[in-house]
């Protein structure tokens, strides 16, 4: 039987991801985990077929897609054409984007704070 979704997301939290890789589930929360943006479960439950539930937050749409029939082949998947979308608009951004990091004078890089550089 999978992890419940609370527990998965209390171990990837508490930075216990080799516990949650154990579990019965724990890869795909990861996963799914992985492409955590709200437009990018957006375009899971789109490219799946199952309705976009009214009004939901990325929390939200992370715990329906876990508990959800997608399968991993499908989450993979998504998770392969977001990169591919992504690596190409970063692929025509390239020159610009380093022409900007040669005029640098200093960069601090800061650090993780439980695994997400979104809370610095």
């Amino acid at each position: 039987m999978a992890i419940e979704y609370e527990r998965a997301k209390n171990l990837f939290e508490n930075n216990r991801i080799n516990d949650l890789i154990l579990e019965d589930g724990g890869l795909r929360f990861l996963k799914l985990r992985s492409m955590s943006r709200k437009p990018n479960l957006v375009e899971l439950f789109s490219s799946t077929g199952i309705a976009l539930p009214p009004q939901r937050g990325r929390n939200d749409l992370l715990h329906i897609a876990y508990n959800s029939n997608i399968d991993e082949a499908q989450i993979e998947s998504v998770i392969k054409s977001i990169y591919v979308y992504e690596r190409a608009n970063r692929i025509e951004k390239e020159e610009e984007l380093i022409d900007e990091l040669y005029k640098l004078q200093s960069f601090d890089w800061g650090g993780l704070y439980q695994n997400n550089l979104e809370k610095l």
